[in-house]
C-alpha cells in the first residue's frame, strides 16, 4: 500500500498528475484540432477527386463531340457543293432546257408551286409539264440526275400525248409528262465552316 504521506510518493503523485494534465491539455489543444483539420482536408480531397472525375468525363465527352463535329464537317463539304447558297433560277432553267432539248422533249409549263424552309436548307417546288416519249423521258431523267446540284423529281404522271391549244403540233411525241421538280439551296446561317472561321 502506498503511503501518501511519504514526500517521495507525494512528488511521484504530483508528477503523474502533472503529466496527465499536460497530456490532456495537448490532446484537447493540439491533437483534436489537428484531427479536425485532417478530417476537413480528407473531405476536401474527396470532393476534389469527385470534381476531377467529373472533369475527366466532360473532357472525354468533349473529345468525342469534337471528333463527331469533324466527321460531320467532312461529310458536309461535298454536300455543300451540291447545295448552292441561293437558287439561281436562270441556271436551273438553262439546265432543264438543255436536258429537254438534248432528249427531244418540249417543256410547256414550269410553274413555281411552293417554297419550304427546313433547318439547314430551302426547298423550291416547281410544277412541270413536258411533251416527250417514254424513251426520251427516261434519258431526260438521267440527265437531271447528273445536274451539278441536287434536284428531285416526284409525283410523275405519264398520259397519252394530246395537242396543246395554241402550241405547235408535235407528231413525234407520245407522252405528256407531269411532275414536280424540287431544287434546293443552303441557308447561309447553317454553314458550319463559316461558324468555324468566325470563331
Amino acid at each position: 500500500m502506498v503511503d501518501i504521506r511519504d514526500p517521495k510518493h507525494q512528488k511521484l503523485i504530483l508528477v503523474v498528475v502533472g503529466v496527465i494534465i499536460i497530456a490532456y491539455g495537448w490532446y484537447s489543444q493540439f491533437y483534436t484540432k489537428a484531427d479536425e483539420e485532417i478530417n476537413q482536408l480528407n473531405s476536401e480531397y474527396e470532393s476534389l477527386l469527385v470534381k476531377l472525375n467529373q472533369l475527366e468525363q466532360k473532357t472525354k465527352n468533349l473529345e468525342a463531340l469534337k471528333a463527331e463535329y469533324n466527321d460531320l464537317l467532312i461529310s458536309y463539304r461535298p454536300i455543300q457543293k451540291l447545295l448552292p447558297d441561293s437558287l439561281e433560277m436562270s441556271t436551273l432553267l438553262n439546265q432543264i432546257h438543255a436536258a429537254a432539248q438534248s432528249n427531244r422533249s418540249l417543256v410547256f409549263e414550269f410553274n413555281p408551286v411552293a417554297v419550304e424552309e427546313q433547318d439547314y436548307y430551302v426547298s423550291h417546288h416547281f410544277g412541270v409539264k413536258m411533251a416527250t416519249s417514254y424513251h426520251d423521258f427516261g434519258k431526260f431523267l438521267a440527265d437531271v440526275a447528273n445536274f451539278p446540284f441536287i434536284v428531285n423529281i416526284t409525283k410523275v404522271t405519264l398520259n397519252e400525248y394530246e395537242d396543246v391549244p395554241k402550241a405547235p403540233k408535235l407528231t413525234d411525241k407520245t407522252v405528256m409528262a407531269n411532275f414536280t421538280l424540287t431544287s434546293y439551296n443552303a441557308k447561309n446561317k447553317s454553314n458550319p465552316e463559316q461558324s468555324q472561321s468566325n470563331e
